[in-house]
């Protein structure tokens, strides 16, 4: 009988002693290792917690009746179990750590459709949330990612054990991640990972600021003896979104035992539409403007005026280096590094030529520009109202006031059919990081025969963005013929780390070998704003000219950096740590870390973290967790500022919304203050267990955060508000509609269960199955009631993502052939189309997606894989007119598997 309402979890502890290996089911398809459990001590609702194990139980039972057969003792392609992250205590693998962790094999990162690796890792890790951005900015550069519902920068990121640097992006535009400043993980090449391990667990005390949600480690691949080369080719079932990706790793021998190790990897993502025609260019089309459906007109998408879909992906370049040089009997020189390229396009709004204020309109009136030597803000006011019911009609009475006023000019000479602007980036990321390591000679004091490791690291990662198909109205005071290309300036993030540790066993009794871990680290973040160039960034400031008259300032849809914005900010952090962990018998292992840092301009900061785990039996073991942790505010959400476009439905138009820095007047004006760091208590506990041949793991959580950063409601703004603003020397301030600014003034707690199980089913005549389940269960609540964020917010906050996402799985091996399966399960969430208007909100049911592969080894190191996923096409609810067609989106935006559909591949790999 399955103990449908028992944590359980399961391990395999070998005869020999104390050192474990993992008993792996099901990671040569997907590389998921076991997780150690670890349930919160808050109280969990019985009917939930029952239901959810209760029906993976029975599943699970289900599979082993249909497909009986012997668990195998040993698996021939089980990684190497040691983690990195977790604690620094030897020989610790997933299931005799104290803490959950996990290890995905690098393979099962690649045996997808051709996707980066963050989408894969977020259809193999339920916890890890990865939302398609379409049409959101910088969002749609660099994509947010969620680990247990706790934003990007909530997570830290290394590579080979060392700390990576962030991106330069921060997405003020996401509706799943306002405000964070993460790591953009796009940058890794999939082909250039043995393996990535997941701690599933606070541990600021051992890795300092941002490990509040967990920690991910990309360890790389090392051996100098393999090669790997691959190929894959995809297209969505509507036949667009086609991606092709060519890589390759080579590891190459140097001198005695030393290694380099090379990864390299050139793709390109096709966009992917599916809209619908926009309402307000379906109204100009049946008014008589030919423009519209022209496929010559180049300013507009067709046969759409607006596109909705996967944003292009072109020039993408990635490479990663790895090496290891023996000096000595006892000291390695180590250096890994990596160069990344990639340009990502995609659509904005479509501006509509009648309507659009600041361009076409001001108000209920045709703008039109006054471009005499002495321009009033009165003198081309017509009169005329912007009504495109009768197109031909229209345009002829404007032409009529024109040539009556020959200083007067409408912008729809050179755009009668409107505009939609393209917006994108040029992102870049360079990194190295170098150290030596080694250990220390018996004889040496105090610190005999210890661990000892010196390094130092450089990121940066910057992006360019870049305007296409818009217009800056402000340069008509130069000239009638408008300018459609734009460099409106970009971000840049450098980071630099320098840090030290030892590593060693004290006796502390017969019984209680103590390992002992101490290190110190200096790092350094700089961010930079880079102005956006001449045309972007101008404004006419005359008397009476293009400002006053009503014209829209800068690059329309993304005004180009002013000058006054740019220029970098830095910050440097000091910190301190000790990490201690000891059998205290041959059941009872504890951990404890402490480590103090010390950030310039934010203050001081000390976190600890105690764990333990204790083995009830050669089946079954409990552990738990409980500690602190903090994320320091970054330079760059202290001092952005940026302007975005936005459909306001109640409005009926767009409007511009400026994002203030916090120390702006305006933004101190509407409640802003100086950033401080995001705190948090986290508590884990659970079980791990064997159980009728399944390796089974339960963890729970509890992580309740004070002063999270996110991006404020929009506030209005009024004249008063404008006029100061132009006092402050802001020249583009009567483009603003509204504003928002970074703020911590809420609390949140999560909590959530995951669960995993697998099995290995071998049949005999070189025939075996694969089974695997895993399962998360996740709850956001926003504490108390913030006094700037409003009900949108709150609730895509709590309700933006799923509340449970599963995956379900089978491989079947046999001979040179493998069947594979895969299930993936979303829960029910809320669709929040604006936050800004709480009545958009929609409630999403549970959806299920199955993904298909099979596998044909050719020869001994070549395989043709042909696959699906999302095999029976399946897409998010339809919107409704108002939130959906109004805008040419027939499908909800904020969809966690997208809108494109299905999706078939194809791949062939040799490897030696």
């Amino acid at each position: 009988m399955f103990p449908l309402c028992l944590p359980m979890a399961v391990e395999q502890i070998p005869d020999g002693g104390p050192e474990r290996s993992i008993f792996s089911i099901h990671e040569a398809w997907t590389g998921l290792r076991p997780m150690s459990l670890s349930a919160s001590t808050a109280r969990v609702p019985n009917g939930w917690f029952c239901r959810a194990v209760g029906s993976c139980g029975v599943l699970l039972l289900l599979a082993s009746i249909l497909l009986p057969g012997t668990a195998s003792p040993q698996d021939p392609e089980m990684l190497e179990n040691v983690v990195v992250i977790g604690q620094r205590a030897p020989g610790i693998d997933p299931l005799s750590s104290p803490t959950p962790v996990e290890i995905i094999g690098g393979t099962a990162l690649e045996a997808y459709g051709g996707e980066s690796t963050e989408s894969n890792l977020a259809r193999t890790l339920p916890s890890y949330n990865l939302n398609r951005e379409p049409i959101s900015d910088e969002a749609s550069v660099v994509r947010p990612a969620l680990l247990r519902g706790l934003p990007p920068d909530s997570v830290l990121v290394l590579v080979n054990g060392k700390r990576r640097h962030r991106s330069s992006v921060i997405t003020v535009s996401s509706a799943t991640a306002p405000g964070s400043h993460g790591p953009d993980l796009a940058a890794i090449p999939g082909i250039a990972i043995e393996r990535i391990e997941v701690l599933r667990d606070a541990a600021s005390a051992q890795y300092g600021s941002d490990a509040v949600a967990g920690v991910l480690n990309f360890v790389l691949k090392q051996h100098p003896d393999t090669q790997v080369a691959e190929a894959r080719w995809g297209r969505t079932y509507a036949g667009d979104g086609d991606r092709w990706t060519l890589a390759g790793h080579a590891g190459v021998q140097l001198a005695d035992q030393g290694f380099v190790a090379l990864s390299l990897e050139r793709s390109h993502q096709a966009p992917s539409t599916r809209s619908v025609q926009h309402a307000s260019a379906r109204q100009l089309a049946a008014a008589g403007n030919a423009w519209i459906n022209d496929p010559g007109y180049g300013y507009i998408d067709h046969p759409y005026a607006q596109t909705w879909g996967t944003p292009e992906g072109r020039g993408d370049w990635k490479t990663m280096v790895n090496a290891g040089l023996p000096f000595g009997a006892s000291t390695e020189i180590y250096g890994f590094g990596n160069w990344h390229r990639r340009t990502v396009e995609n659509g904005f709004f479509f501006r509509n030529p009648a309507r659009r204020g600041g361009v076409f309109s001001l108000g209920d009136e045709v703008l039109l520009a006054d471009l005499s030597a002495n321009p009033t803000a009165v003198r081309c006011r017509s009169g005329l109202t912007p009504d495109s019911g009768d197109w031909s009609g229209h345009v002829a009475a404007i032409r009529r006031f024109v040539e009556d006023n020959p200083n007067c000019y409408w912008i729809g000479t050179q755009f009668p059919g409107g505009f939609t602007p393209r917006f994108g980036g040029d992102v870049e990321d360079v990194s190295y990081h170098a150290g030596v390591r080694g250990t220390l000679p018996n004889d040496a004091p105090l610190l005999s025969g210890w661990d000892w490791d010196l390094s130092a690291g450089m990121g940066q990662h910057s992006v360019d963005f870049f305007m296409e198909r818009t217009i800056n109205p402000q340069l008509l005071a130069l000239g009638r013929e408008l300018p459609t290309s734009y460099r409106v300036g970009g971000w840049s993030e450098r980071d630099w780390i320098v840090e030290g540790s030892v590593v060693g066993r004290l006796d502390v009794g017969a019984a209680w070998p103590l390992t002992v871990a101490l290190g110190t680290e200096v790092r350094n973040e700089r961010f930079e704003v880079v102005a956006g160039d001449f045309n972007s960034t101008f404004v006419d400031t005359r008397p009476g000219g293009l400002r006053e008259q009503g014209f829209g300032i800068g690059t329309n849809g993304f005004p180009g950096f002013q000058e006054r914005t740019a220029g970098a900010a830095s910050r440097t952090a000091q910190g301190v740590w000790l990490d201690l962990s000891t059998d205290l018998s041959e059941e009872l292992f504890v951990h404890g870390a402490l480590r103090h840092e010390r950030h310039e301009s934010i203050g001081s900061n000390t976190d600890g973290k105690v764990a333990a785990r204790y083995d009830l039996s050669d089946e079954i073991a409990l552990r738990a967790s409980v500690g602190s942790a903090f994320r320091a505010p970054t330079v760059g959400q202290a001092s952005i500022e940026k302007v975005i476009t936005q459909f306001v439905p109640d409005l009926g138009d767009l409007i511009d919304i400026a994002t203030l820095s916090v120390d702006n007047p305006i933004a101190i004006l509407k409640g802003a203050k100086p950033l401080t760091p995001e705190t948090a208590r986290s508590v884990n506990a659970g079980v791990v267990t064997r159980l009728a041949g399944f390796t089974v793991t339960l963890d729970g959580y509890q992580i309740r955060m004070k002063d999270r950063i996110a991006v404020t409601s929009e506030f209005d703004l009024s004249e008063g508000d404008k006029a100061a603003l132009r006092e402050q020397g802001i020249a583009d301030a009567d483009a603003y509609a509204r504003v928002k600014f970074l703020t911590n003034d809420f609390g949140t707690t999560t909590q959530g269960v995951d669960v995993s199980a697998e099995r290995l089913i071998a049949h005999g005549n070189d025939s075996a199955t694969r089974l695997h389940a895993v399962l998360n269960w996740n709850r956001t609540r926003v504490d108390g009631t913030s006094t700037l964020l409003n009900a949108g917010e709150t609730l895509a906050a709590e309700r933006g993502v799923p509340r449970w996402r599963g995956v379900l799985g089978a491989s079947h091996e046999r001979g040179q052939l493998t069947l594979s399966g895969r299930l993936r399960l979303y829960g029910p969430f809320t669709n929040v189309y604006y936050t800004s208007d709480l009545s958009s909100a929609r409630e999403v049911g549970t959806h299920a997606l199955f993904d298909a592969e099979v596998a044909l080894r050719i020869t001994d190191g070549l395989t043709l894989a042909v696959g699906a996923e999302n095999l029976f096409d399946t897409y998010p609810p339809r919107t409704d007119a108002r939130d959906g067609e109004t805008v040419g989106l027939p499908y909800l935006r904020r969809s966690p598997f997208g809108f494109d559909g299905g999706y078939y591949y194809a791949r062939l790999r040799w490897e030696r």
